[in-house]
């Protein structure tokens, strides 16, 4: 049975979504309600189902949130969108997150159960092909594919088999491929994980057979082509393609039109995002490996130019300036972190990331090391506070892979604003914390040395703060001002010492801490209505 999970806020309408529809007859189930996306969430990552079917407008977690949250964690899973309102923002957001259906309320019985059959449909189509490429690996595998790739992955990561090994190898999978000029270009997945995870159940040799699969049907029919997977990087695929010298030029732009109508083949049927580098020509197989590695730093080159998702090395090859973020800005960057401005932070974020994005001769090494150094001036600012970036951040975080994946200039945005919002919420609940028990030590020795000679700035001084500052938490912790608090107090001691009768007036304000007796007797009527002497008798008299 196809699991079914609803989510609305609206009793009546998840009543009405029950009764409407036969579901057993559909070949589905409902597994369970939640009331907004939050509840959702948890429910969805124990009952796994494989429709959900959501409203928009919701209390505590709204259905687009939930929608980016199944987008991410759960790719596979089939959205259907309900909702009392038609406005196209809605569906525009719906959709960017790939709703399968957007329905508006009231609900239409036929329209509702003719979306469910089409998402039954759909399921099953996944399912079969998720079958089929099962008893296709198979075979393959039976028939020594996975060997051939191994050999060949060992050709082009430059292991020392010799030209003799070279020779055996292809001999032995029958790979005649004599051809005076050759090139390799690399295929490459930068969201492989993602769909390996969310369809394919995390099986990434399936995924990585689905995108070979794909590829090859498209050019390993051609007889000057030879398409295989990287035995060890299972988002990678390797074309080898022949030509002779007098048809180079030709051949390369063949290439180029083939990878872009593989691209977007691929993210069609397959959902995988695709980059395409081509490295340089080589006439022997032992000289495959260097132009494997320039087709990779053809790809992590593109990766950093928007719009391009295909580049050949000699596009590249004058591309040896060396990217330095500019020290003031960093140095903005990192105020506007300390002090929580959020939206200039991530201003700053998009001026680097266009200064990037806009130039195609920084060289992509110089540009992660550039990451690297502001990730140590990050951690710099987050140590004065006890804090280290790289417990703040999830495992899959940016920083945690740089030197693991290919750094696009979406992922590289993404990581640091991640970072950025990680740092701003970390230094603002460590300066609430920090500064409610800066205050709680700040009070207690007011009310302990109220009688000493003592100022907003002499308190200031005492515990290493900024006066401006002092005055603006003070008054934020404790609802009044330095001052007032301060004459409060001292007027409240002066009252408990005007209760023993052999003290003169003089003498209890020089110790409340006031050198001036008539500008001690001028506050005490402010705060009792009456003179300090006023007072003592208005004492003697309740006694």
């Amino acid at each position: 049975m196809i699991k079914v999970f609803i989510v609305d806020d609206e009793e009546w309408t998840r009543l009405s979504l029950r009764e409407q529809v036969n579901w057993p007859s559909l070949g589905m189930e409902i597994i369970g309600e939640a009331k907004n996306g939050s509840a959702a969430m948890e429910a969805i990552k124990s009952e796994q189902p494989q429709i959900v079917i959501s409203d928009i407008r919701m209390p505590v977690m709204d259905g687009i949130s939930l929608m980016e949250f199944l987008h991410r964690e759960y790719p596979s899973v089939i959205i259907i969108v309900i909702s009392g309102y038609s406005e196209f923002e809605y569906a525009r957001k719906a959709l960017s997150f790939n709703a399968f259906e957007y329905l508006l309320k009231p609900i239409e019985e036929d329209k509702l159960e003719a979306t469910l059959r089409r998402a039954a449909s759909k399921l099953q189509e996944e399912k079969n092909n998720r079958e089929q490429l099962l008893k296709l690996q198979i075979k393959l595998n039976e028939s020594g594919v996975l060997a051939r790739e191994k050999f060949l992955t060992s050709v082009i990561a430059g292991q020392d088999i010799g030209t003799k090994g070279i020779r055996r190898g292809l001999d032995r999978y029958g790979l005649y491929f004599e051809w005076p000029s050759m090139v390799v270009w690399v295929l490459k997945a930068e969201n492989f994980d993602e769909i390996a995870a969310g369809y394919y159940k995390n099986d990434g040799d399936l995924a990585s057979f689905a995108l070979y699969n794909v590829a090859n049907e498209q050019i390993g029919h051609e007889r000057n082509s030879l398409v295989f997977r990287n035995y060890s990087k299972l988002d990678e695929l390797i074309v080898i393609t022949g030509f002779h010298p007098d048809e180079s030029e030709e051949i390369l732009e063949s290439i180029t039109v083939k990878c872009h109508s593989v691209l977007e083949l691929v993210k069609k049927w397959l959902r995988f995002e695709l980059y395409a580098g081509m490295g340089g020509e080589f006439i022997d197989f032992n000289e495959a490996s260097a132009s494997y590695q320039q087709a990779i730093q053809a790809i992590h080159s593109a990766a950093f130019l928007p719009h391009r998702r295909v580049i050949r090395i000699d596009e590249i090859r004058d591309q040896n300036d060396h990217y330095s973020f500019p020290a003031d800005k960093e140095k903005r960057l990192l105020l506007s972190l300390e002090n929580g401005h959020r939206q200039q932070a991530f201003d700053l974020i998009d001026e680097l990331i266009r200064s990037i994005g806009s130039s195609r001769s920084f060289h992509p090494q110089s540009v992660k090391q550039t990451m690297m150094e502001l990730k140590v001036s990050m951690n710099k600012l987050l140590k004065m506070h006890n804090g280290f970036l790289d417990r703040l951040l999830p495992e899959s975080h940016l920083f945690h892979k740089m030197n693991e994946e290919m750094l696009t200039i979406s992922k590289l945005e993404e990581g640091l604003k991640e970072a950025a919002s990680c740092i701003i919420a970390y230094l603002s609940n460590v300066k609430k914390s920090g500064t409610k028990k800066t205050m709680d030590e700040i009070v207690n020795y007011v009310n302990e040395h109220y009688n000493e000679e003592m100022n907003l700035n002499t308190v200031a001084e005492q515990f290493y703060l900024n006066p401006a500052y002092l005055s603006r938490i003070f008054k934020q912790e404790t609802g009044t001002n330095f001052s007032d608090y301060l004459s409060k107090v001292r007027i409240e001691a002066a009252a408990r010492l005007l209760e023993y009768g052999n003290l003169k007036v003089s003498d209890i304000s020089e110790m409340v801490g006031y050198e001036s007796a008539n500008y001690f007797m001028k506050k005490f009527k402010e705060n009792f209505g009456c003179t300090p002497t006023e007072y003592r008798k208005k004492l003697e008299t309740e006694k």
